[in-house]
This record gives C-alpha cells, structure tokens and sequence, in this order.
C-alpha cells in the first residue's frame, strides 16, 4: 500500500464504505443480470462461491481507492469479510476480475444508456498518457513484448510536453463529463490518427478538441460520412479564424476533460495499472472507467454532481 493509500484508508468512515459496497453491489447485480445474457462467461467446473457480481462490485470499490490489488484485498479482508464471507484468495481473484473484463465493459455500455449519454450533441475529444514504465528504461523493457510493436510504444503527449513509453487513452466525452467512448493505443500514433476510431460508433455531434487534432481531411470525412462537426482552435495564419460561438464552445468546456483526466489519474490511478500484458491492461482499464461511470450514475441517482466522486465514501 502507498503512502496516499495508507492515508486514504484512515479517512475513511467504515460505515460510509460499507454503504457505498452495499449500492455498488446491489446495482451491479442488476445489471449484471440485464447484460449477462449477451455474453458468454468461460467458467469450466462448478459454480464459485463468490459470484461475479460480487468480484465486480470489490473490483470497482477498489478502483477508486487503491491502485494495488493486493493492499486492497487485504483491506477489504481485514474489515468487511463479513460482507463477502466467500472471498478469494488474491490470485484467484486476480483470474476471475480480468476475465470479466467483457461483462464490465457491458456494464459500462448499460450505464451510459442510463445517463442518457445517446442524447448529448456536445462532446470532447482528447488523449492522456498512460505509460508503462519511465520513458528512459523504455529500451530495456520487456513489457508487452511480442503483442506490440516495441518501436510504437516510444510516444509525445503534446500537451504535457512530454515523452511516453506506453500507450495513450483516447477519450470522447459528454460536457457533463461521463466517458463516452475510448480507445486504447500505443504512444507513438499522432492523436489525430484515432479520432475517426474514437468517433466511428457516432452520429450528429459537434466535438470540441485541442490543436493536436487539426485536420481539413479529417474535419471533412467527419461532416460528410457521420455528420460530425469536429471544433478546433485555428492557426494564427488561417485566414478563417473560429467564430465567437466555437471560442466559447471550447474555452468553455476545456477544463472538463482537465477535470477528467485529473480523476482518472488521482482517484483511479490509470497511469499506474502494473499490467504487463496487454490483455490486463485492457482489463485495467475497463475496469477503472466502468468504475468512474458507475459513481457517475450513482451520484445521478442521489442528485448529486456527476463528479462528486470522492465524496461518495467519505
């Protein structure tokens, strides 16, 4: 457990965690029922005593204030046994919350249909690093390999100014802050090389971005195939400047995706996932921004900011 964690954990009221565990629980188990028919969960053998529901609800918990699997079983073992007396132990665990990697990320989908996402024209579109290691030990590094291209992980993220051995999160998101849509990819790609991806699922938005995704080709393919109006700052030496409508537009709502790739770096510590694999990485993050969604919708339900997420335990 780090430091933070280790500070976190004594702020905590345990009543307020339990609580929080027991609406976490109750809604993932009803939405589990609602998309688990729509896929299949490998599971030779009989059936485990902790269920599914069960492993996602600690799994999401977790994620929003732990970034070690381990201290956070402990935890979890150590003072609410008793409301999963059935838990595992850590590797089996482990196994059982990555391969429901599918279901979660079916979850999330049922959550944004919930939040009304499909009726939100204004969005943003933008990228955060998620590195593996530090850029300088990136040479020496085994990680991923033979699943990527070594070379493809060596990336800028241009806003930070900054070198990335990894890979980039690629988000679309409501003004209100939910995560529409992701992609994840290695560093190396320019950000403006996934936005038709990040978009591709999408109709009739008007999407507001930074100056990393200036591109008349890609403005135009957007217009004319999906009815997509992407805004971007113009260049000082454009002879059409934007309009005071697009100025506003993404002055605006800039601090939103700032907002967002603060919580995901501080509160579910994305850029610390210990994968080693792309499959668990995947996993991770799956796994952390169902977990951001769902404190989204739970905070929906009690009326509250859709970001108030820290507040939800303590």
């Amino acid at each position: 457990m780090t430091g933070s964690n280790q500070e976190l954990s004594l702020k905590l009221d345990q009543m307020d965690l339990e609580m929080l565990f027991i609406i976490v629980f109750v809604t993932i188990d009803d939405l589990y029922w609602e998309v688990v028919p729509q896929c299949v969960v490998n599971r030779p053998g009989s059936t485990p005593k902790l269920s599914d529901s069960e492993v996602i609800a600690i799994s999401f918990v977790g994620e929003m204030f732990f970034d070690s699997e381990t201290a956070w079983l402990s935890f979890v073992s150590r003072n609410y046994k008793h409301l999963f007396p059935q838990l595992n132990e850590r590797s089996r665990f482990h196994r059982r919350n990555k391969d429901l990697w599918v279901v979660k990320n079916l979850i999330r989908r049922r959550l944004l249909e919930k939040l009304d996402v499909a009726f939100e024209q204004f969005h943003l579109v933008d990228s955060m690093p998620v590195p593996v290691c530090k850029y300088v030990r990136g040479k020496r590094s085994r990680l991923f390999y033979g699943e990527v291209d070594k070379n493809q992980l060596f990336g800028v993220c241009e806003s930070k100014d900054e070198k990335v051995f990894g890979f980039k999160l690629h988000l679309l998101i409501t003004i209100n802050g939910i995560i529409a849509n992701f992609v994840l990819a290695p560093a190396a790609p320019h950000d403006v090389s996934l936005v038709e991806e990040v978009l591709e699922a999408f109709n009739n938005l008007i999407v507001g971005a930074d100056k990393g995704y200036i591109s008349q080709i890609i403005k135009e393919t957007l217009k004319q195939h999906q009815k997509i109006t992407l805004v971007t700052p113009k260049r000082s030496n454009q002879k059409q400047q934007n309009t005071k409508g697009e100025k506003y537009f993404l002055a605006r709502h800039r601090k939103m995706i700032e907002t967002i790739n603060s919580l995901l770096s501080e509160q579910f510590h994305i850029t610390r996932t210990r994968a080693r694999k792309l499959w668990g990485l995947f996993s991770k993050i799956v796994s952390k921004i169902t977990s951001l969604t769902l404190c989204c919708y739970i905070n929906k339900l009690m009326g509250r900011p859709l970001l108030e997420v820290k507040s939800l335990a303590y």
